[in-house]
């Protein structure tokens, strides 16, 4: 497989070539080795492909991370170049968002779809921080920029994965 390409969603099955419940093998015959692993988990192409598999040896967890090399896609969509609101708009018509899930804001778990999205700042609680910033410190205009492209930059998710059914019960 070459190092970019486009990964097509489809719900509760795959992640481009990759198919829940695969073994390692017919991994390795699709993506070949990784380039490093910590237990079950398995990465590919700079760590911008994590594979995680089961007790059993079946692929239960596949994660693409946004980068310039692959796009993640669903009805044509780049689902990395959506943004928050217009992920939820596409697939609330399957199944709503997990909003009792603890991470929620930082990641939008559809678990009867088996699918997440995640990224590494909430900007809900970036606008908190910086309305408080505001209130405490009458200097803080050096730390504005970084705060306003920051709630730009994660309106969109870093991550997308799909994963088996239970994956997130434990």
């Amino acid at each position: 497989m070459n190092k970019s390409g486009t990964f097509k969603v489809v719900l509760n099955k795959s992640l481009g070539p990759l198919a829940l419940g695969m073994s390692k093998t017919e991994v390795e015959k699709i993506i070949g080795k990784a380039s490093d692993n910590y237990q079950s988990t398995f990465y590919y192409f700079n760590n911008n492909l994590q594979l995680e598999f089961d007790i059993n040896g079946c692929l239960a967890f596949i994660q693409l991370s946004n980068n310039q090399h692959f796009i993640a896609s669903f009805k044509d969509l780049n689902l990395f170049d959506l943004k928050d609101i217009e992920i939820d708009d596409l697939f609330s018509c399957y199944c709503t968002v997990d909003r009792n899930d603890p991470e929620y804001g930082y990641s939008y778990n559809y678990r009867s779809l088996q699918l997440i999205f995640w990224r590494k700042s909430n900007p809900e609680n970036l606008r908190i921080e910086l309305n408080e910033l505001k209130e405490t410190d009458e200097d803080y205009s050096d730390q504005l920029e970084f705060y306003l492209e920051e709630i730009q930059r994660c309106q969109h998710f870093d991550t997308i994965a799909i994963y088996v059914e239970g994956y997130y019960d434990n």
